[in-house]
């Protein structure tokens, strides 16, 4: 898993090696793009169902307009779990992607990328949220 580090919404420093040991949701997403807003409820409870289990949903907005605006945004969305500001020319550089969200990783606790999803988690797409659903929980059991 390349090194990714970028700053918290309160302007803090997070390296993602420093969740080694949990299983980690990386969604990167903007407040510009529908499907992105349209996935966050799904997220959220990802976040509530499994946070005590040692699941990280981790959010990265690639918005340029600053962590204020995307903080209210979140706060107006009822979104609670940790949310990052990146670049997306910089995720797609290290993660092996084309530029455009939302893109979804789902990396074990060793740090190894176990899942990759293009495109929201909606209603429409709940394969691909069922699937998530069981491959975080499989991922949940195995020993780091």
């Amino acid at each position: 898993m390349p090194a990714y580090g970028a700053l918290s919404l309160e302007g803090d420093t997070f390296d993602l090696a420093d969740l080694r040991g949990q299983v980690v949701v990386l969604n990167a997403w903007a407040t510009w793009c529908k499907p992105c807003v349209v996935e966050l409820p799904m997220l959220q409870r990802l976040h509530e169902n499994y946070q005590d289990q040692g699941l990280r949903v981790i959010g990265v907005s690639i918005d340029v307009t600053g962590g204020d605006k995307v903080a209210r945004f979140l706060e107006d969305h009822g979104v609670t779990y940790t949310n990052l500001m990146g670049d997306d020319y910089e995720l797609g550089r290290l993660f092996g992607w084309a530029p455009g969200v939302p893109r979804t990783l789902l990396i074990d606790k060793r740090g190894v990328l176990r899942a990759y999803w293009i495109g929201a988690f909606t209603r429409e797409h709940t394969g691909d949220l069922h699937e998530a659903v069981t491959k975080i929980e499989l991922l949940l059991k195995e020993k780091a």
